[in-house]
């Protein structure tokens, strides 16, 4: 897989680089809350959610701390092209030193592609087989796979309410399904 070459790279970062950390873990959950839960939805009592953000942005920067690397940050369909049938990521305007977990669920959670459990485990299952070294850290998964996916959702409300952007208002008809992927997981915690 050839993000992986990517995600080795964890210690010769250029150390000018923005990293996906506490600060920026936290502006994601907001911007989810403004937009998403606030804005698009109306919901009033987001306690729940608040609760639940603390858990999340903990784990996922705790395991920051214990393992950076570069990550693209919007490792999505939208952002891989094929050339002669080998993978191509465009699209590095969001990369930053972060964790590895953050693409892989930014892959694996396409919001673009509702793809089969059994792919997603497939997708995870090589990815974690190629790289080995990080298999010990796989049970913070579902923490980062929730962090990607209320990003997702914050900029879609984002883009549709303020930008009025088509795509995304489009994207955002159809965001029931991301929605309660998120709540699914949260239940899980």
């Amino acid at each position: 897989m050839q993000i992986i070459k990517l995600h080795k790279i964890n210690k010769y970062y250029p150390h000018d680089f923005r990293h996906l950390g506490l600060d920026v873990l936290n502006w994601e959950w907001k911007y989810f809350i403004e937009n998403y839960l606030l804005n698009y939805l109306g919901k009033k009592n987001i306690s729940r959610w608040i609760r639940f953000y603390q858990i999340v942005v903990n784990n996922c920067y705790n395991l920051y701390r214990v393992h950076k690397n570069l990550i693209h940050r919007d490792l999505q369909s939208t952002n891989i092209i094929f050339y002669r049938k080998k993978p191509y990521f465009i699209d590095f305007q969001g990369i930053m030193v972060g964790n590895f977990m953050y693409d892989l669920s930014s892959l694996v959670e396409d919001p673009y592609v509702d793809l089969p459990e059994c792919v997603k485990y497939k997708i995870m299952d090589f990815y974690f087989k190629s790289y080995p070294e990080v298999n010990r850290l796989s049970r913070f998964y579902r923490y980062y796979k929730v962090q990607r996916l209320v990003q997702v959702l914050g900029a879609f409300a984002f883009l549709s309410i303020h930008k009025n952007k088509e795509f995304f208002i489009q994207q955002l008809k159809n965001s029931a399904r991301v929605l309660q992927n998120i709540e699914q997981e949260l239940e899980r915690l």
